[in-house]
């Protein structure tokens, strides 16, 4: 707490602190520094578990850099902490502070503010001269990049101190900033000579990321062996690498930074009143903030980036040590003759399905057999996993296909784009059995009590079919959640390592929701044709309802529809169900033969056979009933509903 403060200084203090947008931009330093320091902490851990080797002195530059980042994101977190605390909380004036007791906090920001750019420059120079001699830079020692940071620093504390070497530090200004007395002109001519760095530099770094990437492309074309130095060539990929980086971070660069930077100068050129009016300091404060932003927008693009690199590293590593052999593989499968018969004949059933679909849409949408939406919702749900498995085989086999043909190893596949096309495929499979016991739950509360069903809405049954899509989805996940992405397999397929004894798994658990339905089916059907013969036979006047009565006749042509429907599921899924789990059973842990792969995929081959019979069934069962209503909708018993009704109203009325 100062001795005394000039109440004028401590009412423009005041003002400040009660203006709304600096306490807006206040928050937001806040923020983004918390960020940034979040995010540098997540890269440092990121480095120690993920290593990409790189020479020292490109780390102690990164280093620097880091320490730069830190410097101002606590330097502003004490600062803007300690106004809100003191504005809100503390006495009167308690917020100003002695010109020397600001520059505590001011003068690192300024410091990393100079530093940054000094440090774009020296990665610069020190790629450009591992890019232009990669072969001596790769023996230069560590010296010379500490030496080269150490100088770097040493300028930018010149800098700063010059800046504000002839202050009078027992001033006191109503807000802490670096712009007073004589600092705000010094700070105008450091901020333009920082934008001629700049620009230079970025240019510097779009021709070096170029100049990188051809040289190392000749490079491995031309080389013979006598020239050949292995360090010479581990620098040229390192520097294919950082400048991979070193790039995108420039253009992060000039986006955020490097517009602070001109902005800044333009607004200091034209105001030149050093008053600190509330609006004047939040706007100088605004501008800062996007240092701010900088530096996390920098961290995050940074560990971004460093994670993609490594992923890189890793694939290309994988594919030195295993690539010619999964090549051979590939071609191996392309050449085995049941592997080619399941890709062509589940080709030609989604196909076929798709067609088949086609011509259902426009035949329910021109002959309609009415029934509860109910009813109807679950049906468009199963439709859709129809339509997603055979699109997805559509695609799969036919870029299959295109890969075995055109050759120069192709097909082979990392696991995330194998994982594109048999993702939807193993969701759509688990929806079939979830979506066929969807069906007999509904018709069970449709039978049980058809007047309440006919009157329910249809929120409960939308709700039903969104957890039965996330099941599925969540299911699929389940299996191969864990898979390492970036793998290579040369043929592909969704029980790899981990997956197989999940999938072993999934399919049991499949199969016991199948059984369940199916005898449920049976039972249903049984109870709705004897419900609807007794209602027919006994039923007196006061207790008929058309409603109710149509509801039954609708729950008798469900039912009669579902059986067969599920006599189909039990015998070509169930049936797929059992012949994988006991296959998977018997070969649980074996290698990725052709034969072994041939077994799964015909296997497999059932389930797109079973998606084009049903779509088949539907078809023909839907034209059946719609001919049943046009001849009259009558009943076994050959009484007319109309008649009927009218029957018992003119009973009731006597």
């Amino acid at each position: 707490m100062l001795d005394y403060v000039d109440p004028a200084v401590c009412e423009a203090n005041k003002a400040i602190g009660e203006y709304v947008w600096m306490n807006v931009v206040s928050f937001a330093d806040i923020v983004f520094s918390l960020l940034t320091l979040v995010f540098e902490i997540i890269l440092i851990l990121k480095l120690k578990s993920h290593t990409i080797y790189t020479h020292f002195n490109f780390r102690i530059i990164a280093i620097s850099f880091a320490l730069f980042f830190a410097l101002h994101s606590v330097c502003i977190l004490a600062v803007q902490l300690y106004n809100q605390y003191e504005w809100r909380f503390g006495a009167p004036c308690e917020a100003v502070f002695a010109r020397w007791h600001c520059l505590l906090f001011r003068c690192p920001t300024l410091l990393a503010v100079i530093g940054f750019s000094l440090n774009h420059m020296m990665f610069f120079v020190d790629r450009a001269l591992a890019t232009l001699s990669p072969a001596k830079y790769e023996k230069t020692t560590k010296t010379l990049g500490i030496v080269g940071v150490l100088f770097f620093w040493i300028v930018d504390a010149i800098v700063v101190y010059f800046t504000i070497f002839d202050n009078d530090m027992d001033a006191v200004y109503p807000y802490c900033l670096m712009t007073a007395q004589a600092s705000g002109q010094r700070i105008h001519c450091i901020y333009i000579s920082l934008i001629a760095l700049d620009i230079a530099v970025l240019i510097g770094d779009a021709y070096l990321r170029k100049l990188s990437k051809r040289r190392a492309n000749v490079r491995d074309m031309n080389i013979s062996l006598e020239k050949y130095a292995l360090g010479e060539q581990v620098q040229l990929r390192e520097n294919q690498i950082t400048t991979a980086w070193l790039f995108p971070f420039a253009i992060l660069h000039v986006c955020v930074f490097f517009i602070f930077l001109i902005a800044t100068t333009v607004y200091r050129s034209i105001h030149t009143n050093g008053t600190m009016t509330p609006q004047h300091v939040a706007i100088l404060e605004g501008m800062h903030g996007m240092v701010c932003l900088y530096g996390c927008c920098a961290n995050i693009l940074n560990l971004k980036v460093y994670t993609q690199l490594y992923k890189e590293r890793a694939e290309k590593l994988l594919v030195a040590m295993v690539g010619i052999d999964l090549c051979a593989d590939a071609e191996l499968y392309a050449s085995y003759f049941w592997l080619n018969f399941y890709n062509y004949v589940s080709l030609i059933f989604a196909l076929g399905t798709l067609f088949v679909q086609a011509i259902s849409i426009w035949y329910v949408r021109k002959y309609r057999v009415y029934c509860h939406k109910n009813f109807k919702i679950i049906a468009v749900s199963f439709f859709l996993f129809f339509t997603l498995n055979s699109v997805f085989v559509v695609a799969m086999q036919i870029s299959r296909q295109y890969t075995w043909h055109v050759g120069d190893c192709l097909a082979v596949q990392p696991r995330w784009e194998c994982l594109i096309f048999r993702f939807p495929m193993c969701a759509a499979m688990i929806g079939f059995s979830l979506n066929h016991l969807l069906f007999f739950i509904d018709r069970c509360a449709a039978t049980y009590n058809p007047r309440k069903y006919e009157q329910r809405s249809i929120y409960l049954t939308l709700f039903a079919c969104v957890v039965i899509w996330l099941i599925s989805i969540g299911a699929t996940y389940y299996v191969i959640g864990d898979n390492e992405m970036n793998v290579k397999y040369a043929y592909c397929v969704i029980s790899v390592e981990k997956t197989g004894p999940r999938m072993l798994v999934l399919v049991e658990v499949l199969m016991g929701i199948d059984i369940i339905a199916l005898v449920g089916d049976a039972i249903l059907r049984h109870i709705c044709q004897n419900r609807i013969s007794v209602r027919q036979c006994s039923i007196s006047p006061e207790q008929y309802a058309l409603s109710e009565q149509v509801q039954i006749r609708e729950n008798q042509i469900t039912t009669a529809w579902l059986f067969p429907f599920a006599i189909l599921h039990v015998t070509l899924f169930l049936g797929f169900l059992l012949a994988s789990m006991i296959y998977r059973t018997i070969k649980k842990g074996s290698a990725l033969t052709p034969e072994h792969l041939a077994a799964l995929e015909n296997i497999h081959m059932v389930v797109f056979f079973y998606v084009f019979a049903a779509n088949v069934l539907n078809l023909a069962v839907y034209h059946k009933l719609y001919t049943m209503r046009q001849n009259g909708r009558k009943t076994d018993k050959g009484g007319d509903h109309g008649k009927v009704y009218f029957k018992m109203f003119d009973q009731q009325i006597q």
